[in-house]
């Protein structure tokens, strides 16, 4: 999608990102793609998440103890989109199954319905 924005709808788009960072996402996106190879090493970082994640939920029902928290609530939009569009061979019970429970006990809250979170891309 971004690669289709004319110079002047990126020029705008930019301009309303507050970091460097996220910028130079968006012009590599929208300019100069990613390789396969930074696209596998994106994902194996994003994985990665994952694995920190499973680590601490052996030790707590939540992400930084046994309650609910903004670590949980904060993670879970890039959780989703792992699990949906990114690696979702990776949520699962055999791979993650903490971050597995996780996630359905962060969906079974009457909050998670609210905040509508569907496909980062439609």
């Amino acid at each position: 999608m971004a690669s289709q924005w004319s110079d002047d709808e990126l020029k705008e788009r930019l301009a309303k990102v507050p970091s460097k960072d996220g910028q130079e996402a968006w012009l590599r996106v929208a300019r100069r793609p990613y390789t396969r190879e930074e696209e596998d090493e994106a994902r194996r970082e994003l994985v990665q998440l994952l694995d920190r994640m499973e680590m601490n939920l052996k030790q707590h029902a939540w992400l930084v103890g046994d309650a609910y928290s903004l670590a949980d609530i904060g993670v879970v939009p890039f959780v989703k989109r792992i699990d949906e569009e990114i690696a979702p061979d990776e949520v699962s019970d055999k791979k993650h199954p903490r971050v597995l429970a996780w996630g359905q006990a962060v969906q079974a809250r009457p909050a998670f319905a609210e905040a509508k979170i569907g496909p980062f891309v439609d």
